[in-house]
């Protein structure tokens, strides 16, 4: 008696089950309405790209056309060439600078040239590696030398050219 009621229950699941398989075979077949045919799910309106939010003041930055003095920090004695520079006004506290130069010398000289600069007062070096020197002066201002092959320009500011380095510098705001 048991074996009979498993083997109806069987029975019964897989009619069942074949009659919801031939509804959708029969929906599928069923001819479609105009509307029904064509209607889409709406797209999301950049397609997938993330949405961009307005970027804080802080971080928005300002195209530099001509090459600037930026306080306290040693003037590179080589022949150089401005490149490009951004500056940030809004960054905490005072302006933030990003400025790349091109330069007659190599890599490794330009880096010298700045280790030893940034190593007399009022700059201390804290920290360095292959790629940049960190350093930070008395009254707080930041700087970051970053030396390199020769930056991609235009051939009047390429001619000659063996090196390069970007200076990113922060000033504290503090009074002189």
């Amino acid at each position: 008696m048991k074996r009979f009621r498993i083997a109806t229950q069987i029975a019964m699941t897989l009619v069942v089950g074949s009659l919801g398989f031939f509804s959708t075979m029969a929906d599928a077949q069923a001819p479609k309405t105009p509307t029904q045919q064509y209607r889409r799910q709406p797209m999301a309106r950049n397609y997938g790209a993330p949405v961009r939010r307005e970027q804080p003041s802080e971080y928005k930055a300002n195209v530099l056309d001509r090459d600037v003095v930026l306080p306290n920090l040693p003037g590179y004695t080589g022949k150089q060439v401005f490149v490009s520079g951004l500056i940030y006004p809004n960054a905490r506290n005072s302006p933030g600078y990003m400025v790349t130069y091109n330069t007659e010398h190599t890599k490794d000289q330009v880096k010298q040239w700045w280790m030893n600069a940034l190593n007399m007062p009022p700059w201390k070096v804290t920290f360095t590696d292959a790629s940049s020197i960190q350093a930070v002066s008395k009254d707080g201002a930041k700087v970051t030398v970053s030396p390199g092959i020769s930056v991609t320009t235009t051939a009047e500011k390429r001619k000659g050219m063996h090196g390069s380095y970007i200076v990113y510098y922060h000033d504290n705001g503090k009074p002189r």
